[in-house]
């Protein structure tokens, strides 16, 4: 009667290891031998009972990679609505939500920083973008303040902020939905002066 011998292998990953490289999609084995199968005692005579060699061939298995990949969409403009300068200077303002959602493939954690090149000093505003000119006249002394359910005020260039993550951390993440509000405010002690206001902030996500 013919026998069958089955082996067992465990795939493990090294303290090392940086991450799977650039291009990789998957693992494979090396032809050539992996041990032999030994019965009753490893260190006694091989005399009483034989020790199958185990070979594998070049290609016998593969073990896929996933690239980590989030698609997400986030509005391009959020509109903070028309008021008097005595909304603002009152902080009668309403603040205006918006969202980033998507869903994602092998990651385990999607967080983002704020950037933008309008700021205020302490970069925890965003402050007009629009210069005035002949034809427009840009607002003065207001900003927008924008903030999370885990920040009252989310300042640009800080540390990344985490928006997703697993059920259980290190479990994967497959959607995202991430809340903001956005809210126009005066600046400072600076008067409020009326005219156009516009800013311009990236939400730079990054996903691991």
């Amino acid at each position: 009667m013919e026998k069958k011998w089955y082996a067992v292998m465990e795939i493990y990953q090294m303290p090392g290891f940086n991450g799977v490289p650039s291009g990789v999609g998957f693992i494979s084995s090396i032809g050539g031998p992996l041990g032999h199968i030994v019965l009753g005692d490893p260190v006694g005579s091989e005399s009483d009972h034989p020790r199958p060699l185990i070979t594998i061939s070049d290609m016998m298995f593969n073990i896929p990679f996933s690239e980590p990949t989030c698609i997400l969409t986030a509005p391009t403009t959020v509109n903070l609505g028309d008021w008097y300068r005595s909304d603002l200077e009152k902080d009668q303002t309403t603040e205006v939500p918006f969202q980033i959602t998507g869903t994602c493939t092998g990651t385990i954690e999607v967080s983002f920083v704020a950037k933008s090149s309008y700021t205020n000093a302490d970069k925890n505003l965003f402050t007009n973008s629009i210069t005035s000119n002949s034809s427009v006249t840009a607002a003065g002394g207001v900003g927008v303040k924008i903030s999370s359910p885990a920040y009252a005020q989310i300042h640009a260039d800080s540390s990344p902020e985490v928006i997703a993550v697993g059920d259980i951390i290190g479990r994967p993440v497959t959607s995202v939905n991430a809340n903001f509000k956005a809210k126009l405010v005066k600046t400072g002690t600076e008067a409020v002066t009326p005219g156009i206001f516009g800013s311009s902030v990236t939400f730079q996500v990054t996903y691991e």
